[in-house]
């Protein structure tokens, strides 16, 4: 099974409910495998695993990167191709963004003009290094492009002018920084993708296993699809929400541990 994490497995404080944390203990005496997925970068994950005592496999930045914790086992890269991510570069430039650069070294890069917020800056601290993104990405080394934390205005026609050019795309309320953020991931990939690499590497060989997907927002869209049995938060974004098998109690009030119910159709 794979799960999302802000908003769907923990609050916007990361603090994980007594009965979520029960099903996970559950999950793992039974057998069951946990996949997380999230948008956050590798070093703010593996921050949040520390703080909850939680090292589970993971899908990072909305598909580009895959990792196993506690060691940061790499299974999984999906960089930009060059002329996609200079076409990518250009549509932020034309609204007035110069975005964030997250490399397949897991640290990020932003030029001194970068308009990422100001939060998010200090939220990167020593893993942002100031450099011209334009170098990374013709290297081939660019997993994703972000600016974090700012006015919404003038986000909805840059998100519609990426997905133009076949990103799976967002716009959300951000709960780590405030205000609004995108993040723009190669052509073609998203969490599910990451999902794909997973149970590819993890599964060589075997029967594909059935999956379940937990998420809360418009970048889980593509894995709650494609789940066997998709399940979102009911405070979620309509976009998951209109598609999900069935629903269920936001991270506050636990409702992620009715996913074992979910878990008993397949025993």
């Amino acid at each position: 099974m794979v799960s999302d994490l802000d908003g769907t497995l923990w609050d916007e404080h990361q603090w994980i409910h007594h009965d979520t944390a029960a099903a996970i203990a559950e999950l793992e005496s039974r057998g069951v495998e946990l996949l997380l997925a999230t948008g956050r970068r590798l070093s703010s994950a593996r921050s949040a695993f520390a703080l909850n005592d939680l090292w589970k496999p993971s899908i990072m930045l909305n598909g580009t990167l895959g990792a196993l914790f506690p060691d940061d086992e790499l299974f999984h890269t999906a960089c930009f191709p060059v002329e996609a991510g200079a076409a990518v570069h250009e549509v932020f430039l034309h609204h007035g963004h110069e975005p964030v650069l997250y490399g397949s070294d897991g640290l990020v890069y932003g030029a001194a003009t970068a308009t990422t917020g100001a939060t998010h800056r200090r939220a990167l601290a020593a893993d942002l290094i100031e450099s011209d993104p334009v170098r990374h990405l013709e290297a081939g080394t660019a997993l994703a492009l972000s600016i974090n934390g700012v006015q919404l205005d003038g986000l909805e026609g840059l998100c519609s002018d990426l997905q133009g050019l076949g990103l799976f795309v967002d716009v959300y309320q951000d709960p780590l920084y405030g205000q609004w953020s995108i993040t723009a991931q190669p052509p073609g990939v998203s969490k599910q993708t990451g999902i794909d690499a997973y149970i590819a590497h993890r599964f060589s060989g075997e029967p594909r296993p059935a999956v379940i997907a937990l998420g809360d927002a418009g970048n889980d869209v593509e894995m709650i699809a494609a789940a066997d049995i998709g399940i979102a938060m009911a405070n979620g974004h309509e976009s998951v929400t209109s598609i999900a098998d069935r629903l269920v109690a936001g991270p506050a009030q636990g409702g992620w541990a009715q996913v074992l119910l979910a878990v008993d159709e397949f025993s």
